[in-house]
């Protein structure tokens, strides 16, 4: 593969109620382009993902890509053996364009579909959305807006990856909504990963961490 993730996501801010869980992905790769092939791939700026209690491992670019949306959650994930564990940005900060109908005026793509995120129903089904201003003066340059606020990256488990994350600190990962609780390499312990069994023995770490369920999920996916 080249640019790709076995699930993908692209270029919407109006997005919203995508759950993804309860996956097991893994090898994921091709020999065009290693480097750019993902577990899950949110590109284009794309918003609103909520990714949790899911299984990604040998990945040859990074288990998770969010390309510079907002408002994106990670949350619970164990994710092992990949170049990259997580990987973020703040591309749209430089890719933005304010120019009425341009491909890139992300505010705009809110209502591409029909929807109205400023009336009812969905303004108190999506408060995120309906905070987000109007003007487009609002997503100037230099504007806090571009960059990928209100995502989460907490409670995931990574193991024996090349980086278990990539990405500014400040001018990425500060704008985030939380950071919390990650553990940054440590082996999961499987019960017995060779044979396909990856629910977890009574002393694996990803359930000391604060918020994780305590029991297994693993019989839950499919």
């Amino acid at each position: 593969c080249s640019d790709m993730g076995a699930i993908y996501g692209y270029h919407n801010w109006g997005y919203r109620g995508i759950d993804i869980r309860y996956n097991w992905i893994h090898d994921i790769g091709g020999p065009f382009d290693p480097a750019s092939c993902y577990g899950m791939y949110h590109d284009g700026y794309v918003a609103a993902s909520e990714m949790r209690y899911n299984y990604i491992s040998d990945v040859t670019g990074s288990g998770i890509f969010q390309n510079g949306g907002r408002d994106q959650v990670s949350d619970g994930n164990i994710i092992w053996r990949c170049d990259i564990g997580y990987k973020g940005n703040d591309a749209l900060v430089a890719a933005y364009d304010n120019t009425p109908g341009a491909f890139n005026n992300i505010q705009e793509t809110i209502n591409i579909d029909g929807i109205s995120y400023k009336d009812e129903p969905w303004a108190t089904a999506y408060p995120e959305v309906f905070a987000l201003p109007t003007d487009p003066a609002a997503y100037d340059e230099g504007s806090d807006l571009r960059k990928p606020q209100g995502c989460v990256l907490s409670r995931n488990l990574f193991w024996d990856n090349g980086e278990w994350r990539k990405g500014d600190a400040t001018e990425v990962y500060g704008f985030y909504a939380e950071v919390l609780d990650n553990v940054e390499n440590s082996d999961p312990l499987f019960v017995n990963e060779a044979g396909g069994d990856l629910n977890m023995q009574a002393g694996s770490p990803y359930f000391a961490i604060p918020g994780n369920p305590q029991t297994n999920w693993f019989d839950d996916i499919g």
